[in-house]
C-alpha cells in the first residue's frame, strides 16, 4: 500500500454499496477489497452509521 507524506493531497473516491452488501462489522475502519480479475486488493474505509458520510450516503470511501 503506498505511503501518503505529510502535506500530499488526497482525495476520496465515495462509493454507495449495493443492495444485500453489507460491510457493518468493519465500520470505521480500513478493509482490503478483493479485486479478483486483477489478483490483487484496494484498501477501502467503510463510513460509520453516525459520520457525515454516511448520512449523506457514503457507504465506503477509497483513496486516490
Amino acid at each position: 500500500m503506498k505511503k501518503i507524506k505529510e502535506n500530499d493531497q488526497v482525495f476520496g473516491l465515495s462509493v454507495k454499496f449495493a443492495e444485500g452488501v453489507d460491510y457493518s462489522g468493519s465500520e470505521g475502519r480500513m478493509i482490503h477489497i478483493p479485486l479478483s480479475t486483477r489478483n490483487t486488493s484496494v484498501p477501502m474505509v467503510v463510513t460509520t452509521k453516525e459520520s457525515e458520510a454516511k448520512t449523506q450516503g457514503t457507504d465506503g470511501i477509497f483513496a486516490l
